[in-house]
């Protein structure tokens, strides 16, 4: 009778430790944070110049929540602030302990929110269909991406180790005509991609690769010597 009367008792006792040895569990402590949030720091003056950025990483659980300033050069087109989100999770992936959960950036300089997405709410991995405007160019730099990173990974023999980032624009000419078949009752094809000009590629890797490496690099994607090209090595 009384080993009965015990056992509420015990229950409570494996309830409490339970919960103690949760809160026990390991997290990024004050090290792993520090490193993280300066990895960031430096990691974006490489992206944009030695220029001061602002880094605050806010626990969220077991994880972390990153409200970052960004200062960027003048005139910089909206593709190329977004530029930051992918950016930035490359770098957070280098450091395991601390997990990235959620990611809000601003321009420093304005103090305006940095969209991660195109304002027309073009997502990439929509089906081409119902293209509105300026949504050509949002799919054209993710595809061309998205190759780039293949031949890459295919040329280095490494997997998650680069990230590339493509900006393009279409010429206004070619710009007009569509937009016109459109309001004509048209429906753009695929070989309108045709029409966009390759502006800027920039290779993020977080190791040295040879200089006759990024020559091959540009020979076997010819795309890529008619635009902008350059590669920054995180520290």
């Amino acid at each position: 009778m009384k080993r009965n009367q015990n056992f509420p008792i015990l229950l409570v006792v494996i309830a409490v430790v339970a919960v103690l040895a949760l809160l026990a569990r390991p997290q990024a402590g004050g090290a792993e944070m520090a490193a993280l949030q300066n990895d960031m720091v430096l990691s974006l003056s490489r992206l944009w110049g030695p220029v001061e950025q602002k880094v605050e990483l806010i626990p969220n659980g077991q994880r972390f929540n990153a409200r970052v300033a960004v200062s960027m050069p003048a005139g910089l087109r909206q593709r190329q602030q977004r530029w930051n989100y992918p950016f930035l999770r490359f770098v957070a992936a280098r450091h395991p302990k601390c997990e990235l959960a959620g990611l809000e950036i601003k321009d420093l300089k304005s103090n305006l929110p940095v969209p991660e997405y195109a304002m027309n709410g073009m997502l990439a991995e929509r089906a081409y269909r119902s293209i509105g405007p300026g949504e050509e160019e949002e799919r054209f730099c993710e595809m061309t991406a998205r190759q780039f990173s293949l031949s890459l990974e295919r040329q280095l023999g490494d997997s998650n180790r680069a990230l590339v980032l493509v900006d393009a624009q279409q010429p206004h000419s070619a710009r007009e005509q569509v937009y016109g078949r459109r309001a004509a009752g048209a429906v753009p094809n695929q070989p309108y991609f045709r029409s966009m000009m390759l502006t800027e590629v920039c290779v993020v890797v977080d190791h040295e690769v040879a200089a006759v490496e990024w020559e091959r690099f540009k020979r076997e994607n010819a795309s890529v010597n008619g635009a902008r090209f350059r590669v920054v090595t995180l520290p």
